[in-house]
């Protein structure tokens, strides 16, 4: 089995995150519990949603 270290854990979840929230794929449960842990803050506003994460990456998305 191969051993990652956490920041490669880190930084796996995040570009898959990314790809769910830009390919507008709908989560399961193993990705909402990574996404609580790495999650600072999420901040709805009236054009989109910014996450900001704990590692300092934030990523937007415009409404469509």
């Amino acid at each position: 089995m191969e051993r990652r270290s956490g920041q490669e854990d880190c930084t796996g979840a995040l570009f898959s995150f990314v790809g769910l929230v830009l390919g507008g794929i709908l989560m399961d449960a193993d990705d909402s519990t990574i996404l609580k842990q790495l999650v600072e803050q999420i901040i709805v506003g009236s054009s989109g949603i910014e996450i900001q994460f704990k590692c300092g990456v934030s990523i937007e998305k415009d409404y469509e």
